[in-house]
């Protein structure tokens, strides 16, 4: 509330603590925000080839893909009408687990920052 001072033009005086209050709002608002990591759940990965399937993962393993800074992983599923095991190139770790019939989650807080030449992004 502002307070009359005593004079005859009656001007009014702001008190004291606005200048902290405005200083504070800015402040918070030059602030950067802590990065969030995005996650991903993936049900079902599958490919065909000509209209026959050749893949079919529903990451229902309960295991986690391990790839450090980048490496070849089994996915524990063969290609269809075989017996030839299928990899994933992987940069960090995905867990896959058994709930809603198989899930792999795909987070950004689990993976590797990659560098890339030209022409491709210069960093993923």
């Amino acid at each position: 509330m502002l307070k009359p001072i005593a004079t005859c033009s009656q001007r009014y005086r702001l008190p004291k603590v606005a200048p902290l209050f405005v200083l504070a709002g800015l402040a918070a608002s030059g602030a950067p925000s802590p990065a969030q990591a995005t996650s991903i759940y993936i049900d079902e990965f599958n490919a065909t080839l000509n209209g026959s399937p050749l893949f079919d993962d529903t990451f229902n393993q309960n295991t986690t893909l391990v790839g450090g800074t980048g490496a070849t992983v089994a996915s524990g599923v063969n290609f269809a009408g075989t017996s030839t095991g299928a990899n994933y190139f992987v940069h960090g770790s995905i867990p896959e687990q058994t709930a809603n019939n198989g899930q792999a989650l795909l987070d950004t807080s689990n993976g590797t920052v990659v560098t890339q030449p030209d022409p491709f992004f210069p960093v993923i």
